[in-house]
């Protein structure tokens, strides 16, 4: 009789186990459920598979005016210049943030150089939800070989971070090309694209 009665205790028990993992707590569970805690599919998580991953669009607003440091040389670009930008977007907490670089070198004459790399913010995602990574590529860049000085534009795929990029290497309206910053001396302008950010 006691031997039954153990058993009989020893099976209760167990019921009572696998009763307490199935039920995953009491919730409406969609997925499978493991010691009590619900095994949610296709990177969902909460206690009934509530959030799962989804995909959000920032649009950015452009960086106009950005102006190169004067490095080496004069102040003037008066031969041909090797023109080069680059983006590169990355995720920092729920923040996306573009770091851009951008260089003129003179080809010939004295050479002047002017270079500079800024960091800035361009899309913000709320603290409640939690973001996993960016669809689009990475990075953009853009070379150009130009002689004119003119405000030049490089489009960019539609995978790219960025739309285009447009630049210009020369002053038309002193005798300053670069150690000066505005839009009348040599600057860069850059039009994003629609960020895709995974969050859930």
């Amino acid at each position: 009789m006691k031997v039954e009665l153990s058993s009989l205790l020893l099976f209760i028990a167990v019921l009572l186990m696998i009763s307490c993992r199935s039920d995953c707590a009491n919730s409406a569970c969609p997925g499978a459920c493991f010691q009590g805690k619900c095994i949610c599919e296709d990177g969902c998580i909460g206690t009934e598979c509530e959030r799962c991953p989804r995909v959000i669009e920032r649009f950015p607003e452009p960086i106009m005016g950005i102006c190169p440091t004067h490095r080496t040389g004069d102040l003037l670009m008066q031969d041909t210049v090797r023109q080069e930008i680059s983006v590169t977007i990355r995720s920092v907490g729920n923040l996306i943030q573009a770091v851009i670089k951008f260089s003129l070198l003179e080809l010939g004459s004295d050479s002047t150089f002017a270079s500079s790399e800024i960091k800035q913010i361009i899309a913000e995602i709320p603290e409640e939800l939690e973001l996993l990574s960016i669809e689009n590529n990475p990075s953009a860049g853009c070379l150009n070989i130009d002689g004119s000085g003119v405000l030049q534009t490089c489009l960019q795929s539609v995978s790219s971070p960025v739309q285009s990029f447009e630049m210009q290497s020369r002053s038309f309206t002193s005798d300053m090309d670069v150690g000066v910053c505005s839009l009348e001396h040599a600057h860069a302008n850059i039009f994003f694209n629609a960020i895709r950010i995974v969050v859930r």
